[in-house]
């Protein structure tokens, strides 16, 4: 589909009680305030590892997926730009008091620092890990996906089995993982979200594959009626691409945050079939610190609610 170019703490019960009044005031806050990689090896190890040959620049696969729909978006209240960061600060500043007093109360020995180096990613504005990929996406399907019952029509594949080093290492049981995921799946129209990260850069794109039903019905008509054709390999493999004019980056750093916004205003769309020049909706030459804002402020509420610090 698309990349992105570069440019809890155990305390007694009244540190409980007062930790939930914490909680429910920032999610009252934030219920009002939040809007509902380029390096040719490193693509031809992702064709390579997929099978596929490989294109240059944002892509989707092309011609399946299921006609444009209406969807009629519930017009919300924009807030300020100081009242976005104000929300921001209050986040960043409660789950820094969540990390403090889980530190606290933690007994002396090894420490598991991955959730804390995930958080500094989101406060200090650098690189995203796969870690907060995840997160993130774990955080689509429980607030967006669930409730509005798209789990029938989106999915995604794991970035942390689909990496350039596991591509490099195991390139074999690469491809069976995301075989399997699309097999799984073949009885429905489906839009599989594929985050792929470079490696070397840090480099976040954003790929998409339509819906494999349509895909395996097409292979299996062709078959048919060429059984006795000998057909290359090359070009039985060969998907045809399209290049997705989304917005792009004006750095280094923001490839991950563009790549969480693609997936959620696709899901907000709840369409499988994606313009070339991409939503009216979202379209724009590139997204303002607000936007980029609006996902960091989802992501530290869903780590306050998980208390993973």
């Amino acid at each position: 589909m698309m990349a992105s170019n570069e440019d809890h703490p155990h305390g007694d019960e009244t540190v409980g009680g007062a930790e939930r009044e914490i909680k429910r005031g920032i999610t009252e806050t934030l219920s009002q305030s939040i809007v509902p990689y380029e390096d040719t090896d490193c693509r031809s190890i992702l064709s390579r590892a997929l099978d596929v040959p490989e294109y240059s620049g944002r892509v989707r696969g092309k011609g399946f997926g299921i006609t444009q729909k209406s969807l009629n978006i519930k017009k919300q209240k924009t807030p300020s730009n100081k009242e976005l960061q104000q929300t921001l600060e209050a986040l960043k500043a409660e789950v820094l008091e969540l990390r403090k007093e889980r530190e606290r109360d933690r007994a002396a020995g090894f420490k598991d620092t991955s959730d804390k180096e995930d958080f500094d990613q989101i406060l200090y504005h650098t690189q995203l890990s796969v870690g907060v990929i995840n997160t993130y996406m774990r955080y689509l399907y429980d607030k967006l996906m669930g409730p509005r019952g798209l789990e029938q029509r989106f999915s995604f594949l794991n970035p942390m089995k689909t990496n350039l080093t596991e591509m490099i290492r195991k390139p074999d049981e690469v491809r069976t993982y995301v075989v399997e995921r699309f097999m799984a799946d073949t009885d429905r129209e489906k839009l599989f979200f594929l985050p792929f990260n470079t490696g070397d850069s840090g480099h976040w794109l954003l790929t998409t594959y339509p819906a494999m039903k349509t895909i395996v019905d097409t292979i299996i008509k062709t078959v048919r009626a060429q059984r006795k054709i000998q057909v290359p390999k090359r070009k039985a493999n060969n998907i045809t691409w399209n290049r997705v004019e989304c917005p792009r980056q004006r750095n280094n750093i923001d490839c991950g945050y563009y790549t969480l916004r693609f997936m959620k205003e696709t899901l907000l769309m709840d369409r499988t079939d994606i313009p070339s020049d991409y939503f009216d909706e979202y379209r724009c030459a590139y997204y303002s610190k607000d936007q980029l804002d609006e996902i960091k402020e989802e992501l530290c509420q869903f780590i306050i609610e998980l208390q993973v610090l």
